[in-house]
């Protein structure tokens, strides 16, 4: 689902449910939260560190210069099956 977001605003991602490949329940060490988008036409990609809150893990990211369009965004972590 699309959300609008108006330059320089910024988006705050949650995520609190990771998974294995195999569909098994994983508690990550570390989570990032990667963000591709324009800049003046050029694709930039952004990688931000995402911080543990309780059982959710939360990253900001500003919109501050990017161009009018889509930020494709993926949250990847290293887990250990728990």
């Amino acid at each position: 689902m699309p959300i609008n977001i108006t330059q320089p605003d910024s988006a705050q991602f949650i995520d609190g449910n990771f998974v294995s490949s195999a569909g098994v329940s994983v508690t990550p060490s570390s989570v990032v939260l990667n963000i591709t988008y324009n800049v003046s036409g050029v694709a930039t990609s952004t990688a931000i560190g995402m911080t543990a809150s309780g059982s959710f893990w939360i990253g900001t990211w500003s919109s501050s210069g990017a161009d009018l369009g889509n930020a494709d965004w993926t949250i990847v972590s290293d887990v250990t099956p728990s």
